[in-house]
């Protein structure tokens, strides 16, 4: 297990002085980036080997969300790996040691020359160790989309701009989530819904990058009880499906 320490900053909450999404987002790839410079295997090094970390998919589920000034903990640890996937889940933890945001995801290799997925090795995933992993709601890696004529609200598409990129020059994952949070919460003031309603879980499923100058643009679709974002070209080739519950 990895873990580090951090205070809520002022910067990172919204109007009601809660963690954002975004934020959240943030704190978790943070953590499995400190654990993988601390272990030899940083942005750098990967770099020189003409490989990345993708991720493939998130399943967050805040109990609660931290709030401005609190003291948390934001661990991480690897559970297990095929040639093709590995696990790792993540945790917010407040003062008292109790997990208030739990995470599963799924990450694969790739070389960044190509852009294809290369079979996990060991030397990429030894360093890390390994951990006996925490209770989760079970759920599938992929999520599953509405059929083609189903109702949705379509949004004009946009340009990708260079805020939206990370090393890798893709489109972050956590940014993708943040989009579709920003639209559900448009969404529902559209509706005379409160736009500050809880989430209680967040699924993303991650097709193909989005690098800038790249259209987007989101549908979102209003289930039973989540809403379903997909993020796509204009062509309604998908980048990323986002659920927010």
């Amino acid at each position: 297990m990895y873990t580090f320490d951090s205070r809520v900053r002022f910067s990172e909450v919204g109007e009601d002085k809660v963690l954002t999404v975004r934020s959240l987002i943030n704190y978790l790839q943070d953590c499995s980036t400190f654990q993988s410079e601390d272990v030899g295997l940083g942005l750098d090094k990967l770099r020189e080997e003409g490989v990345a970390w993708m991720t493939a998919s998130w399943q967050i589920v805040p109990e609660r969300m931290p709030r401005l000034g609190e003291r948390i903990t934001i661990g991480t640890m690897p559970i297990e790996a095929t040639a093709a996937l590995a696990r790792r889940q993540f945790f917010i933890a407040d003062e008292e040691g109790n997990k208030i945001v739990k995470a599963n995801s799924f990450w694969t290799l790739v070389n960044i020359h190509t852009g294809r997925p290369m079979r996990i090795t060991d030397p990429y995933m030894l360093p890390y160790g390994k951990d006996e992993p925490f209770e989760m709601p079970e759920c599938s890696r992929k999520l599953h989309l509405p059929l083609a004529d189903s109702p949705r609200r379509l949004y004009p598409p946009f340009p990708v701009s260079e805020e939206l990129l990370d090393t890798n020059h893709h489109v972050n994952n956590g940014q993708y989530i943040r989009l579709a949070d920003a639209c559900a919460r448009e969404y529902r003031e559209e509706k005379g819904l409160p736009a500050d309603w809880t989430v209680s879980q967040i699924r993303a499923e991650y097709r193909r990058p989005a690098v800038r100058g790249d259209q987007m643009q989101l549908g979102l679709y209003n289930q039973e009880d989540s809403y379903l974002i997909k993020l796509m070209a204009p062509d309604e080739t998908i980048y990323a499906v986002v659920e927010l519950k």
